[in-house]
């Protein structure tokens, strides 16, 4: 977490799993988020996910899941 202004956070985050049924079988999440505080207990959140996964259940075409989410946050 990173504040680049004031008031605008910045959060990057990256894991890495492996599954417990097939050692051979792994997942990557990267996560990047903005956020930006409208009110006191108000903020506005912008956020990008990718999630890759190496081996693929049948039915799926793809490795990679792309996000991107618009998020509005309130603080009790």
């Amino acid at each position: 977490k990173r504040k680049l202004v004031k008031d605008l956070t910045f959060t990057q985050k990256i894991s890495y799993l492996v599954s417990l049924k097939e050692d051979k079988d792994y997942f990557i999440t990267s996560e990047t988020k903005l956020e930006v505080p409208i009110t006191k207990r108000m903020m506005l959140g912008i956020s990008y996910k990718i999630e890759y996964r190496n081996i693929l259940p049948e039915e799926a075409k793809y490795h990679t899941d792309r996000l991107f989410l618009v998020s509005w946050i309130y603080r009790f």
